[in-house]
C-alpha cells in the first residue's frame, strides 16, 4: 500500500468544498462574494442561493455518486449549480463552451452525468439543440436544467427532462434544511468533486478525477502562492500568447483593464509577466513595442516585418494547397479587396465584419465558411 501523503510529509486532505464554503459564509456574510455587470451578491446571498440549489438537486434525485455536467458559462449561474451539486454529494463534471454537440455528447456519457446545467444564447450556440443533432444515446441523462438568463431550447434529448431553473429550484420545498444540512455534512475530502476532462487533441478526452481535499488544499495553496487575501476582488484576465511577431508590431492591454484601478480589482496575469509588470499593464494600459513584449514573455520571437510576410504567405500557400479548388476562389477575394496578393499589407485583416464572425464560427463548428461556394466546399473544411 503506497504511504499516505501525511506519512510523506504533506498535510492531510483534511477539508470538503462545503465545508470551506460554509466557513467562508460565516466568516465574511456581508462582503461581497460575486459581482456581475447586473448583479452583486454577498457571501449570506450566495449562501442561500447554494442551500437552494443544493436542496433543488436533492429533490431531483441528485446525490452521492452521481455527476452533475455544468455547460454554461463563468457566472453565478455556474457558482451556484456547482456549489449545490457539491452540497447534494455530487461530483462536478464541467464542459468546454466552445464544445459542439458530439464532444458534449461524448463528455456526458463517458461520464454518466445524470443532470446537465446549460445556457442557451451564450456564443449564439444552443447546448440542447447541438445535443439533439449529434444523436447519441444519454441514457443516465435525466435532466437538464436552463440557468438564469438562458434562453429557451427546443425539445431535450430522448429520455431527459428540460426545465428552466425557476422551475427545477420549486423542487427545494420538498426538502428541508436539516436533511440539506445532514447531506453535505455527509460528504468526506475523499469524495469526487470534480471529473475533468482532457482536451481531446491527441485522442479521446479523458476524465480526471479530483476529490474534495485535493481540491481545497490546491486552491489554499495556489492563494498562498499568489498572495490572495480576504478583501481582494479576483479578475481572471486570459490572455494568449503570441509565438511570432513582427518587429512592427504594437500590444495595448485590454480597454476592458484600463477601468480596474477604479474598482479596485486584484488581477493575475500570466506568472511569466510578474507582479510589477501585470500591475502597469493594468493599470495604465499603455501600449508595448514588440521588444518589450518579449521581455515580458508575451511573444516568443520578434522578427523582421519582412522575414514574417514571407513566413505568413508560405502559410497560406501551404493551406491552400490542402483545397486547391479554392486555391484561385481566394485568391480573387484577396486580389479585389486589396490589390496584387504579393503586396498585401500584413497589418490587415483579410476578412472583415459579417465574414471574419462566420469564419470564426466555421473554424469552432469544423466547416468551410459560407462565403466558399458550395461547389469548392466537398464537405471539407478549408
Amino acid at each position: 500500500m503506497p504511504p499516505t501523503p501525511a506519512a510523506q510529509g504533506f498535510p492531510a486532505l483534511s477539508e470538503t468544498i462545503p465545508a470551506a464554503v460554509t466557513a467562508s459564509i460565516a466568516a465574511r456574510p456581508d462582503a461581497e462574494a460575486v459581482v456581475e455587470p447586473e448583479r452583486r451578491v454577498t457571501y449570506r446571498e450566495l449562501g442561500e442561493l447554494v442551500a437552494l440549489s443544493a436542496r433543488a438537486m436533492m429533490g431531483a434525485g441528485v446525490g452521492p455518486g452521481d455527476r452533475v455536467a455544468i455547460w454554461a458559462p463563468n457566472g453565478l449561474g455556474w457558482i451556484v449549480a456547482a456549489l449545490g451539486a457539491h452540497f447534494a454529494g455530487a461530483a462536478i463534471v464541467p464542459i468546454n463552451t466552445r464544445f459542439k454537440g458530439e464532444e458534449a455528447a461524448y463528455l456526458l456519457s463517458a461520464s454518466k452525468a445524470a443532470m446537465l446545467a446549460t445556457t442557451v444564447g451564450f456564443l449564439d450556440s444552443d447546448p440542447v439543440g447541438m445535443l439533439c443533432a449529434a444523436g447519441l444515446p444519454l441514457p443516465q441523462l435525466r435532466r437538464i436544467v436552463l440557468l438564469e438568463g438562458s434562453a429557451d431550447a427546443a425539445e431535450p434529448p430522448k429520455g431527459a427532462l428540460l426545465e428552466p431553473w425557476q422551475a427545477f429550484a420549486t423542487g427545494a420545498e420538498g426538502v428541508t434544511p436539516a436533511a440539506a444540512y445532514e447531506r453535505w455534512r455527509a460528504v468526506r475530502p475523499t469524495d469526487t468533486s470534480d471529473v475533468l476532462f482532457t482536451s481531446g487533441t491527441t485522442g479521446r478526452p479523458k476524465g480526471v478525477i479530483m476529490t474534495h481535499g485535493q481540491t481545497v488544499r490546491e486552491f489554499r495553496e495556489w492563494c498562498e502562492f499568489a498572495g490572495l487575501r480576504s478583501g481582494d476582488r479576483y479578475l481572471i484576465a486570459m490572455l494568449s500568447d503570441v509565438a511570432v511577431a513582427s518587429e512592427r508590431a504594437t500590444f495595448r492591454a485590454p480597454e476592458l483593464l484600463r477601468g480596474i484601478a477604479d474598482t479596485g480589482y486584484a488581477a493575475y496575469l500570466p506568472p511569466h509577466i510578474g507582479v510589477a509588470n501585470a500591475r502597469d499593464l493594468l493599470l495604465t494600459g499603455r501600449t508595448l513595442d514588440a521588444d518589450e513584449a518579449q521581455r515580458m514573455g508575451l511573444v516568443s520571437r520578434v522578427v523582421s516585418h519582412e522575414c514574417l510576410r514571407e513566413e505568413a504567405i508560405a502559410a497560406a500557400e501551404s493551406i491552400l494547397r490542402t483545397a486547391p479548388e479554392a486555391r484561385l476562389h481566394v485568391k480573387r477575394i484577396l486580389n479585389e479587396r486589396y490589390g496584387h496578393v504579393d503586396r498585401m499589407p500584413m497589418d490587415w485583416s483579410i476578412f472583415r465584419g459579417a465574414e471574419a464572425r462566420e469564419g470564426m464560427r466555421a473554424f469552432a463548428e469544423k466547416r468551410s465558411p459560407s462565403w466558399i461556394p458550395k461547389a469548392l466546399q466537398r464537405g471539407k473544411r478549408l
